[in-house]
């Protein structure tokens, strides 16, 4: 369930077999002020793209000579990830920690959304100290762009009392770290924005200009209007070329 949340996330995630000569291009110096980072899902998120003739399942050698974010996964709560955000470092890259399997689980199927409903785990609390301890993550939050809490939770059951009671805890007990909620452009209506979210954002794929899409546009001001004063927007673009869907 989770590589499948991640894939709809972020199809744009991985550029996969670039050649040399696109790597060594120079980049464009940046003309917009307000664009801190640029980057990739699933590229340490223990995917295999099949695609490729590689067994491989950390990208970020791929994307980091014109990115500065990429996103690390996040299973269990004894997970040690200071190797992998030290792999990242050595590219000039931060890590988003994706953490809905730390917060909550699978606790039906069914509903009117994606099909599945998941609830906050009872002892979601000892699993984030765990997880915090094992990686000291107040002393190493520097080395961490954000911490992303749930997988799409409105659009997949998780009530906006839970979201919030996992987003304030994290937010309690690591402060420093922003806290990015993502949710389905089908959800956006009820997108969750608690005071403990810094970051967010909703994915809609397969437009081909969406600054030109009616109904993008529609729900970029649907997020804005939700947005508390201190939050930031993410937007979320499509960059994975697949020929069933662009042609």
């Amino acid at each position: 369930m989770i590589i499948r949340c991640l894939l709809i996330m972020l199809l744009a995630s991985i550029v996969i077999g670039c050649k040399k000569k696109v790597l060594e291009e120079k980049i464009a110096e940046k003309t917009n002020a307000n664009l801190q980072f640029f980057g990739y899902t699933l590229i340490d998120v223990g995917w295999d793209d099949p695609t490729d003739k590689t067994d491989k399942t950390n990208y970020i050698d791929e994307v980091s000579n014109f990115s500065n974010i990429a996103d690390i996964l996040v299973v269990t709560p004894s997970d040690n990830i200071l190797e992998r955000i030290g792999v990242f470092e050595e590219h000039s890259v931060k890590p988003v920690i994706h953490l809905n399997e730390i917060f909550f689980e699978q606790v039906s199927v069914g509903g009117d959304k994606s099909g599945v409903i998941y609830g906050l785990r009872s002892d979601y609390k000892e699993r984030w100290d765990t997880f915090t301890a094992a990686n000291d993550l107040n002393t190493n939050a520097s080395r961490i762009a954000c911490l992303y809490i749930g997988e799409e939770p409105a659009w997949n059951g998780i009530t906006e009392a839970d979201f919030e009671e996992a987003c304030n805890y994290a937010k309690l007990t690591v402060p420093t770290i922003p806290i990015f909620n993502v949710e389905a452009f089908t959800d956006v209506d009820n997108l969750y924005t608690p005071a403990s979210v810094d970051w967010v954002g909703f994915d809609h794929y397969f437009l081909k200009q969406p600054s030109l899409d009616v109904e993008f546009m529609n729900e970029f001001n649907v997020m804005k209007s939700k947005m508390k004063n201190h939050q930031k927007i993410v937007l979320i673009m499509d960059a994975h070329w697949i020929k069933i869907f662009h042609g």
